[in-house]
């Protein structure tokens, strides 16, 4: 709960997470947070930066690591050959990330997503994060 308790801290949950669209769910040893209803896409070709998973990324990344080797391994010919490493791999990160000029312009973009209901997401296991 480190992390979380970071962020958590800083009021950064309450006011960047809106509640009808983020739930955070306590699994015992951690947190995991939902961001929207049902998983999005985040394809070029439809919405590349859906605003829930760019909101909350806004939240996270204070937390994560600034460069990362690599991601996962791939299966080629051995283990050690990397699937996606390098500037690759920190492009990958940072693809949610966007310039703080444009925050409102989510939150804006944000108010077309649904809304959590009791169809997808388990409203009673809520964490109270206020």
């Amino acid at each position: 709960y480190e992390w979380f308790n970071s962020i958590k801290e800083e009021e950064a949950l309450n006011s960047e997470l809106p509640m009808n669209w983020f739930i955070g769910y306590d699994y015992g040893t951690g947190v995991v947070i939902q961001a929207g209803t049902l998983p999005l896409m985040g394809s070029v070709e439809s919405d590349p930066l859906p605003a829930p998973y760019v909101l909350l990324n806004r939240v996270l990344k204070p937390l994560r690591v600034e460069k990362i080797g690599d991601l996962h391994r791939g299966n080629y010919s051995t283990d050690e050959i990397p699937l996606i490493k390098g500037y690759l791999a920190n492009h990958w990160l940072a693809r949610f990330d966007i310039e703080d000029d444009q925050k409102l312009e989510y939150f804006a973009k944000l108010q077309d997503e649904p809304k959590l209901n009791s169809q997808y997401a388990f409203l009673d296991k809520r964490i109270d994060w206020n």
